[in-house]
């Protein structure tokens, strides 16, 4: 059984996260173009676009985190954007893909 890369990259010596953090954050972006580049299932327009928008805000999240790490002096303007833009977000996303899976099995489950 082959080793996942991540758990390589989970070795990495102490003080070298950034590899760690670049490395998932390409996967995440390889992952929404994927999302991104699919045709939609008829009736599934509208869930591939709240997928790429949730799959979008975990790469601003992972983003705001390497560029924190890395510009220390101007840390606490990342996180005053993470505060004020990037929660909100993800708070409204939630809960639109909540809206949407209840939706979903309200038509399935009939």
């Amino acid at each position: 059984m082959g080793t996942r890369p991540h758990r390589r990259e989970a070795k990495e010596k102490p003080g070298d996260w950034r590899r760690g953090m670049v490395y998932h954050a390409r996967a995440v972006i390889k992952l929404r173009y994927e999302f991104e580049d699919l045709q939609a299932a008829s009736g599934c327009g509208e869930a591939q676009t709240l997928l790429i928008q949730l799959i979008t805000n975990v790469e601003d999240t992972i983003s705001l985190e390497v560029m924190s790490n890395a510009d220390a002096p101007n840390a606490a303007a990342y996180a005053k954007f993470t505060s004020t833009v990037v929660v909100p977000r993800t708070a409204t996303l939630q809960k639109l893909h909540l809206a949407a899976f209840l939706a979903a099995k309200a038509t399935t489950t009939k």
